[in-house]
């Protein structure tokens, strides 16, 4: 849903060694988009929104996927440690999609790599870090 998120995810793929299944993945993957600036980014990396938001903001994502049957789909939704979206993530319940948080925003060390990759919110960790 954002250029930045992509990139950090990018970056962490590139750490773990991961960056050409990621790109794999990604590109057999529907995308999702909020605005321009994740086209830009979807674009650096050779790839192209599916799915561009009608506005960019949460409401104009609803939209654009109220068009199409979400039932038993599986949506990965970036998502900010402070703002869990419980509007786009209640949306996706009762379009009957199974919404996978993904969270490119957590600030940790690369000791803590496991933990964001579970997707964890622990909210004990400091900001900007642990």
């Amino acid at each position: 849903m954002t250029g930045e998120g992509l990139r950090r995810l990018l970056g962490f793929a590139r750490r773990l060694g991961l960056e050409p299944a990621f790109l794999v993945a990604l590109a057999a993957t529907r995308k999702i988009t909020r605005g321009p600036k994740p086209v830009r980014a979807l674009r650096e990396i050779g790839l192209a929104t599916d799915l561009p938001a009608d506005e960019p903001t949460t409401e104009g994502v609803i939209t654009a996927l109220e068009r199409h049957d979400l039932t038993r789909h599986r949506v990965g939704v970036q998502l900010y440690p402070v703002n869990a979206n419980e509007r786009l993530l209640k949306f996706l319940e009762g379009a009957g999609a199974e919404a996978d948080p993904v969270l490119p925003y957590i600030y940790v060390s690369e000791a803590e790599d496991a933990r964001v990759i579970a997707g964890s919110t622990d909210r004990s960790l400091p900001p900007g870090g642990s």
